[in-house]
């Protein structure tokens, strides 16, 4: 009791400092300290601001920016009740505003993150009305139609939605995002992928770019892995490795997606023979070297020899790499495809290592050395149950 009476007066004392503090101050010294202290992470002070400026100067120009600012400060804050009544003030009292263009955004966005789809297309269906603007009515659909692929339950409403976007899309790269955005409702679902084939090839003559296209043939195929009808997703794989359209690392990136495929279906032959064309063909790319771990993976039960080959061939290629450039960031990149490929096959003991080697030699490489201490906590979590002894590997 004597610690929440402690809190609560320190609260009063802050209110009463922070209030006679704003006795001689006009209307713009008061908003902008307000947003300093926003910034600055003390919320309760910026909330005090912003109320004392609404009971002092509710006609002022900047009602509308200290009603959206006070919004934010009570969502910070946790309250939601307060934050949704401040953000309708906006929308209600300042229709027109580029605030209550923020305002409705905002609001969906919380709803959306509280799996709320029904909520977002109300508010933003209210904004669509408001706006006269094609691209503020377009970004509203398109929200409106992420909160229910989010959702994962309606991929009908959300092709709906966004087929409404096409018809207010000024270009053909907001057109593009809108039939991936269908697209991406149907494989969140696992369902009907022949629909999503269809979406795809509506957008394969506006895209421009290689990657656009390789994009849209990539998503055919993984809309059929996930319904596990492996039979069309070769026919797609096939497809994109016979485009002459495709870049190198996406064609070898459909013929690893086609030796998948193969194995899914328990063709482990045709899958090892694909694998084997991709490094024929395609032997510099990444991706060529990370099939080897692959074709491993296949032959591990039925041709132990074989396993330990492919396996030595893709660790041979990433310490030629290393052996390269040993300080670069290529180097951290392949150590870690390293510590990848033991994890794949089920060395853990040996991944932990070499991710310890990263913590190790690549201090200054930040990004490689925060994942691998994650992966050496998770790693050793697996190992806490097994008879392996667990190396002393490098936490930093």
């Amino acid at each position: 009791m004597k610690k929440r009476g402690l809190l609560l007066g320190c609260f009063v004392l802050v209110a009463v400092l922070v209030v006679s503090g704003c006795a001689k101050q006009t209307p713009e010294e008061l908003f902008v300290k307000g947003c300093k202290a926003f910034e600055g992470g003390d919320v309760i002070g910026a909330a005090l601001y912003f109320n004392k400026f609404l009971e002092n100067h509710a006609e002022h120009e900047y009602a509308g920016r200290a009603h959206l600012m006070l919004a934010r400060t009570r969502a910070r804050l946790g309250d939601e009740a307060l934050a949704i009544k401040e953000y309708r003030v906006v929308t209600r009292k300042f229709p027109d505003s580029p605030e209550a263009v923020n305002a409705s955004f905002e609001l969906a966005e919380y709803y959306a993150m509280t799996q709320r789809p029904d909520e977002v297309e109300k508010e933003l269906r209210a904004l669509y009305q408001r706006s006269q603007d094609s691209r503020i009515q377009a970004r509203a659909l398109f929200e409106i139609a992420g909160a229910y692929i989010s959702n994962a339950t309606n991929p009908q409403k959300a092709e709906s939605i966004l087929r409404e976007a096409l018809l207010i899309a000024e270009d053909d790269e907001i057109k593009i995002n809108a039939f991936f955005g269908m697209a991406e409702a149907y494989i969140r679902c696992a369902t009907e992928p022949q629909k999503t084939e269809a979406i795809l090839r509506e957008a394969l003559p506006l895209t421009t770019k290689t990657e656009e296209r390789s994009e849209a043939l990539f998503r055919m195929g993984h809309a059929y892995v996930a319904c596990h009808d492996y039979e069309d997703a070769i026919r797609i794989y096939n497809e994109i490795i016979h485009d002459a359209s495709v870049e190198q690392e996406s064609k070898a990136m459909g013929y690893l997606f086609l030796a998948k495929s193969h194995k899914a279906e328990g063709d482990q032959v045709q899958a090892l023979e694909t694998l084997e064309q991709l490094r024929d063909t395609l032997g510099t790319t990444d991706v060529a070297i990370w099939s080897n771990v692959e074709s491993a993976l296949i032959v591990r039960e039925t041709t132990p020899d074989q396993f330990d080959g492919y396996l030595s061939r893709a660790i041979s290629a990433y310490q030629e790499i290393m052996d390269v450039s040993p300080t670069m960031d290529r180097a951290a990149w392949a150590l870690t495809k390293i510590a990848e490929a033991h994890r794949e096959v089920g060395d853990i003991t040996s991944s932990i290592q070499t991710y310890g080697q990263i913590i190790e030699q690549h201090q200054d490489k930040e990004p490689y050395v925060d994942r691998s201490r994650q992966m050496i906590r998770i790693l050793r979590q697996q190992l806490e149950a097994s008879p392996e002894t667990v190396p002393s590997a490098t936490e930093g």
